[in-house]
C-alpha cells in the first residue's frame, strides 16, 4: 500500500530541471518505463512521476486556487510521490526530503490527502513527527 502526494511547481520549471535536482539528492532516474525516478533510503522508497499539472480538471476549485496562490501563478508540472509502506507505516523522511529539495529552488504547493499547503507548513508538520499520513494529510 502507498500514500500519494502531489507536489506542484510553476510553469517555468522543466521536467529536466526536476530530474537533475532529484539525481542530486540520490534518486535513481527512470527505473522503469512508467516512473521518472525513485528515491530510496534504506527500506523507505518514494516512487516519483513527473507530468503536466492539470489542476483545473482533477482538483476541487478551492484546491486549484490555493495551488495557484502558493505558486504565484499557474502550475506547470505535478511531481507525484508514491510513498511506500514499511512495517505497516509510511515514514515521511524521503518524501519530505524531496519536497524540501524542490522548495529550496522553486515555489511549491503540496497536495496531501486532505489539503493543499506550502513548504513552511510541511516543515511544521514534519517536526511534529508521525507517519507520512500524519505529515501529508
Amino acid at each position: 500500500m502507498s500514500l500519494t502526494v502531489g507536489v506542484y511547481t510553476p510553469a517555468e520549471v522543466t521536467e529536466d530541471e526536476l530530474l537533475r535536482l532529484l539525481a542530486g539528492i540520490g534518486a535513481e532516474l527512470h527505473p522503469d518505463q512508467w516512473t521518472s525516478a525513485v528515491l530510496s533510503r534504506g527500506a523507505q522508497h518514494v516512487w516519483i512521476t513527473i507530468g503536466p499539472a492539470d489542476t483545473e480538471e482533477l482538483l476541487e476549485p478551492d484546491d486549484a486556487a490555493r495551488i495557484t496562490h502558493l505558486l504565484g501563478g499557474p502550475a506547470g508540472l505535478e511531481t507525484e510521490l508514491r510513498v511506500s509502506t514499511v512495517d505497516g507505516r509510511r515514514p515521511p523522511g524521503p518524501a519530505v526530503e524531496i519536497v524540501t529539495a524542490i522548495a529550496a529552488r522553486h515555489q511549491v504547493a503540496v497536495f496531501g490527502e486532505q489539503t493543499v499547503f506550502g513548504p513552511a507548513e510541511l516543515r511544521s508538520r514534519s517536526a511534529a513527527g508521525g507517519s507520512a499520513a500524519d505529515v501529508f494529510r
